[in-house]
Formats: structure tokens, C-alpha cells, sequence
């Protein structure tokens, strides 16, 4: 069984100069010696998130800088999630359709049916052909459009579903982002290490 910590705490000192020390340091070699007060800030530093510690860097006595990783809470989970996300992200984000591609063979369609119309319409004022023949293509240009504005409606459709869906994926991945950054433990300042308690595995 695994020991779960709710408070993963290190104190650290830090040391604060007071200004009538650097007063008096700041002195010309009068033969006096320098005078002041050292003030000292303890700060814990604790884990924002539970679960197995599986590094921890930071020992009783050691000097640490403000910004330094001191440890990491176990994100095996974490990652797996992470990876899972990215790669329904991904599958998202593929099913999302190129509506000029999808429409191109209607397309082809229309442009042929608008050159035959042309064409039935000259032979039909020229007497050389039917109003008839000219209806036809209008008819099938009518049908084709028609399909057109129906198929580009679907697509539309579509990939505004895969989009609010990808989206929905990433807002989680964001949280699962934002997880794995908080279980990094972080020294918020500069100081040295007076006590811990736990040990990295536990």
C-alpha cells in the first residue's frame, strides 16, 4: 500500500539584512565592528497536490534557491491521462473535412450542367434546338445546386462537432497540463532547509 501525504512540508530560513547592519557595514574602516540584527523568515513549503512522493532533493542544512525543484509527486496517471488526451485531440481534430475536397466532384457536376444549359439555350434561339433540352439542364442544374447546399451544410455540421469536441478535449488536457505543473514542488525563496517531513516513496 502506498502512503498518501496530504502535507509533503520542508522549512526553510531565510535571512533578511537589516538596514542598520548595512548601515554600518557600509562604514570606512572606523576600527568598529559592524553591528545589526539578522531577521529570519521561516517559510513551508508543502505539495500542492496528494500522492506518492517519488523525488525529493532537498536535506536538512542545504541551501536552496528561490525557484529550485525540490521534489515531484508520482504522475504516472498524469502522463497516461495526458497522452490519452493528446491522442483524442489528434483523432479530433482529423475527422475534420476539407469542404472543397468533399464537394469537388458536385462541383465538376454543376460547371458541366451550366455548359450544356449555355449551350441549349443558344441552340434553342437559334432554332436549332428545343426549350425542352434547355429545361432539362436547368432542372439538373436546380438538383446538383440543391445537393451542393445540402453536402456543404453536412460538412459545416460536422466539423463544427469535431472542432467542439476537440476543444472540449483540450480544456481537459489543459487541467491535466495544470496537474502534472502542481505536483512539481517548487522552493518559493531562497533559503536553507531546517526540517522535512518525508522521505521520497513515501
Amino acid at each position: 500500500t502506498y502512503k498518501i501525504f496530504q502535507a509533503m512540508n520542508i522549512k526553510i530560513l531565510s535571512l533578511m539584512l537589516c538596514p542598520a547592519l548595512l548601515a554600518a557595514c557600509s562604514g570606512k574602516g572606523d576600527g568598529h565592528a559592524a553591528s545589526g540584527v539578522f531577521e529570519t523568515t521561516e517559510t513551508v513549503v508543502s505539495a500542492r497536490t496528494a500522492g506518492l512522493l517519488t523525488a525529493f532533493n532537498a536535506e536538512e542544512g542545504t541551501d536552496l534557491k528561490g525557484g529550485a525543484e525540490v521534489g515531484c509527486v508520482d504522475t504516472v496517471l498524469l502522463s497516461l491521462r495526458r497522452s490519452e488526451l493528446k491522442a483524442s485531440a489528434g483523432s479530433a481534430a482529423s475527422t475534420v473535412l476539407d469542404v472543397s475536397r468533399q464537394s469537388a466532384h458536385l462541383r465538376r457536376q454543376i460547371e458541366h450542367a451550366q455548359q450544356e444549359l449555355a449551350r441549349a439555350q443558344q441552340l434553342a434561339a437559334a432554332k436549332a434546338g428545343t426549350r425542352q433540352q434547355a429545361d432539362q439542364w436547368q432542372s439538373q442544374l436546380d438538383v446538383l445546386t440543391s445537393q451542393l447546399a445540402a453536402t456543404e451544410e453536412k460538412i459545416a455540421s460536422a466539423n463544427r462537432s469535431a472542432t467542439e469536441r476537440e476543444s472540449a478535449i483540450l480544456a481537459q488536457l489543459a487541467q491535466v497540463e495544470e496537474q502534472i505543473a502542481q505536483s512539481r514542488i517548487i522552493a518559493p525563496t531562497g533559503g536553507t532547509v531546517l526540517e522535512k517531513y518525508v522521505e521520497a516513496g513515501e
